[in-house]
């Protein structure tokens, strides 16, 4: 069997008093094996069991086993006394495991609930009985192990096969057969032959595999049912109407007059206090309150003697025919039945109350008792840790003859702090702390505070300095290194580039002369026909002149040098100049303009080639690097040179902030990297205060952002005490935050209030009863049409003894029969039981010493 998979609730069968449903074996105290009694009565007590009936058998167990039974029977009393509930019993069959660190499993599968009483004429003897009522269950903690373990439902199956609360041995093999085949354990023998528990050596020798062994311990098997109780899903149910009044029977202190409101305003509330605080007291009048409100209630308590004593109270303030006290189910559920019984049949009770004055005496009660309240609680509430507002009033005056509010008050926006008792003692150690580590150098300028946290939280002093020298020497000789190769190679680009544009410029500038000088040559030879002369003309002339056919050469290579001017200036052009068509070079006097105007723009460009130059090289990048110089992988090696910098520098662990840029261009990464390397001689010549600033720095990154904003504005204000200027600022804000605008009772207020509670006391409890007389009525005629067979029962229409049967209808008609109690009295085994799960909730569950319980009943007592 897996144990990793038990539960939290699993896992308490290995704790205390709830180990025996894990481990029963005799090996610890009050645990004895059944056939170590005498020769046949294990047989016999085991035959009785499965026959179903009542029965008394005599036990004369040798001295040492007489000796276990007088500690188990005297526990067993005290339990009774204390809790409620008899837990002796007879645990069989076993079921014998190994879990995963090896440790035995020993759990019996079903428990049977038996008495024992020492013999009145033989000493050493003892009659070990069981009644009709006594119960019959099955190990939950064990078959909820096995659901987990091996994905069973055996937990279900029990219920169902239990659920008469009776078993002969048929059922006791069957269910034994089907828990082993569904655990694919070795099948138990089909007849019932008890044999005596497993000794040390068996268990380490015998047993292999999972088995269910036919062996049966006595002992003190505790209720664990309502240990199980499954988590009721949310309801949506939306918390009921308010009380009508918060008046009781009794008079309360401050102490419980300020749990009680917290009570009406809160769905859960703890009160706490020494024996004899007044716990008891307060409950019995909240169940007053309630009552008189209509409200059900449910006290529960895992002491009996707690229970009685509210019961016995109840009972001296008329309220007792409210309330019944359940300690177990099997013992008290036939006699509640049959007080619900007469409950519901009672006559009207012979009281009087008006309720016109009954409720005109509430609502006068209420507005004075209100008013008095809230003058109370103006001065006394709570409004700074232990002090109220006056203690705290009389702090904030003694502080501002000290210091003014107005220097913090100037600086710091409110709405950043909560104002708190425990944020003003974090603040007053943040001051503290600040302040005595305060240099007269401006610490929150300095330059180390661009270096990472992690070296003033993380790294000793010793160690942080050296780290810090050298990484900063390190980074520095990197970026030093790559700047002068940026100023190297940036030059040598400028240089390349300046050689390219002038040998442009020679270039056009030559066939711009030779252009020039061979039309100038053309008009030399030719004059004037050279320009007007018409090449259709000149065609048809050059077939009867020679010269016509010199002036068309001519005419054709002019056009020819001009077109390829043209077309490989507009091909790589680095200015703007638009040529003229010169209708394809044959227009000399166009080409001659368009070549004069060329010869200027190309002079222009070249008077600003420096600014040329200059300006190529500020917008310089791998993508704008000129594609005739060849330059593009120097570039890029120049730009990837920075980033291998700034991942080492981000990868030292240096400075806070990544360090990174958003430059595209050459020069604007080379002014960064001069950036960068300023920064790192600051942060190299800060580090002669770097003592100082390192206890400053490890304080100050501990401190929250609020603090931080306190301790900056009282430097820049420079207060004579810091902490009287804080206290003033932040005790004027929590008064503020804590006024209520309350106005002072009149004088009369208090007698009128004395005057109200005593003519109301002796109304409230013919009131109550009367009211829970004439809601019976409807709680039954409701139940009648819900559950026709629970009615019967409450009614007296049908008789019934048997608890179980008892139990189920009680269920079905909580509802009802809360309202003929409505102030049950329970432990939490009961409670458990009767109502979990029932779908019905009480108006308040009433806990008392809670410390007691198990969380599990916590949580289970909380869904009720």
């Amino acid at each position: 069997m897996s144990s990793q998979l038990e539960d939290n609730t699993t896992g308490l069968w290995k704790q205390g008093e709830w180990s025996i449903f894990r481990n029963a074996l005799p090996f610890q105290p009050k645990r004895i094996d059944l056939t170590r009694l005498e020769s046949d009565f294990a047989f016999s007590l085991i035959d009785s069991l499965l026959k179903g009936r009542a029965f008394e058998m005599m036990a004369d167990p040798p001295f040492p086993i007489a000796q276990e039974l007088q500690s188990i029977y005297f526990e067993a009393r005290a339990s009774e006394r204390g809790r409620g509930n008899q837990p002796f019993g007879l645990g069989f069959p076993l079921f014998l495991a190994k879990d995963e660190q090896g440790e035995t499993i020993a759990a019996p599968l079903f428990i049977w609930n038996l008495s024992i009483e020492p013999s009145p004429r033989h000493i050493g003897r003892w009659p070990i009985s069981r009644r009709p009522f006594q119960a019959l269950s099955f190990n939950r903690f064990l078959t909820t192990y096995w659901d987990q373990a091996a994905g069973t439902e055996l937990t279900a199956h029990f219920d169902t096969a239990l659920a008469a609360g009776r078993m002969d041995a048929g059922l006791l093999v069957q269910l034994c057969n089907e828990a082993s085949e569904m655990l694919s354990l070795e099948q138990a023998s089909q007849s019932i032959a008890v044999s005596s528990t497993p000794t040390v050596e068996d268990l380490g020798s015998g047993l292999q595999q999972p088995q269910i062994h036919w062996s049966g311990v006595l002992g003190l098997y505790r209720p664990h049912q309502h240990l199980f109780t499954p988590p009721a899903p949310a309801d949506g149910r939306e918390s009921g109407p308010p009380p009508a009044h918060t008046l009781g029977l009794l008079s309360l202190d401050p102490f419980q007059a300020a749990a009680i409101t917290s009570v009406f305003k809160q769905e859960t509330t703890l009160v706490t206090g020494l024996a004899g605080a007044g716990r008891t007291h307060l409950v019995l009048h909240l169940l007053s309150n309630a009552l008189s409100n209509g409200q059900q209630c449910l006290v529960v308590a895992p002491r009996l003697p707690a229970l009685r004593s509210i019961q016995q109270r109840l009972e001296q303030l008329g309220l007792g025919r409210l309330s019944f006290l359940l300690r177990d189910t099997a013992q008290d559920l036939p006699l509640f039945t049959e007080i619900i019984r007469a409950s519901a049949n009672a006559k009207e009770p012979e009281v009087s109350v008006s309720q016109d004055e009954y409720r005109l005496l509430v609502a006068r009660a209420e507005r004075l008792k209100r008013k008095l309240d809230d003058s109370y609680l103006s001065t006394r509430a709570f409004v700074f840790g232990p002090n109220n507002w006056t203690e705290t009033a009389g702090l904030y005056l003694k502080s501002i003859r000290k210091e003014g509010k107005e220097l913090l008050a100037t600086q710091l926006n409110t709405q950043d702090y909560q104002f708190s008792y425990e944020e003003y003692q974090q603040l007053g150690q943040a001051i503290a702390s600040c302040q005595s580590l305060l240099s007269e150098e401006d610490v929150l300028r300095s330059p180390l505070n661009s270096l990472h946290q992690g070296i003033f939280l993380r790294m000793e002093k010793e160690e942080a300095l050296p780290f810090i020298e050298e990484k900063t020497k390190t980074l520095l000789e990197r970026a030093l290194s790559l700047r002068q190769w940026y100023i190297n190679r940036v030059g040598t680009y400028s240089e390349l580039l300046s050689a390219h544009y002038e040998q442009y410029y020679q270039e056009y500038a030559r066939r711009l002369a030779l252009l020039n000088d061979r039309i100038g040559e053309s008009y030399g030879r030719f004059g004037d026909a050279f320009e007007v002369s018409g090449v259709g003309a000149l065609k048809l002339k050059r077939v009867f002149s020679g010269n016509a056919k010199a002036i068309l050469d001519a005419r054709q290579a002019v056009a020819a040098a001009y077109e390829k001017l043209r077309s490989d200036f507009e091909d790589n052009a680095y200015f703007e100049y638009a040529f003229s068509p010169a209708d394809d070079g044959r227009d000399v006097l166009a080409v001659r303009e368009s070549l004069q105007g060329f010869e200027q723009a190309l002079a222009r460009w070249r008077s600003g080639l420096r600014d040329a130059v200059q300006e190529e090289i500020q917008r310089l990048s791998h993508k704008t690097a000129h594609p005739r110089l060849g330059f593009r992988e120097q570039v890029v090696e120049l730009e990837e040179g920075l980033g291998r910098l700034l991942d080492q520098a981000n990868e030292s662990g240096l400075y806070h902030l990544p360090i990174s840029h958003q430059s595209l261009t050459i020069p604007k990464r080379q002014r960064f990297l001069d950036e960068l390397i300023e920064q790192l001689e600051v942060t190299r010549r800060s580090l002669g205060e770097f003592d100082a600033f390192y206890d400053w720095q490890n304080n100050w990154l501990q401190l929250d952002e609020s603090a931080r904003r306190l301790v900056k504005a009282l430097i820049k204000g420079r207060p004579k005490d810091w902490h009287a200027a804080f206290e003033s600022w932040f005790l004027d804000n929590c008064l503020s935050q804590a006024y209520k605008a309350v106005l002072p009772p009149e004088p009369d207020n208090l007698r009128d209030l004395a005057e109200t509670l005593a003519q109301f006391k002796p109304l409230l409890l013919p009131h109550t009863l009367l009211l829970w007389h004439r809601r019976k009525g409807e709680s039954l005629r409701k139940l009648r049409r819900k559950n026709k067979a629970a009615y019967q029962l409450i009614s007296g229409k049908q008789q019934e003894q048997d608890p179980t049967v008892l139990r189920g209808h009680l269920r079905h008609g909580v509802e009802a029969v809360s309202s003929l109690m409505p102030a049950l009295l329970a432990t939490p085994q009961v409670a458990g039981e009767c109502f979990a799960g029932a779908g019905f909730r009480f108006d308040y569950v009433i806990v008392e010493d809670t410390s007691f319980l198990d969380p599990r009943e916590v949580r289970m007592l909380k869904e009720l």
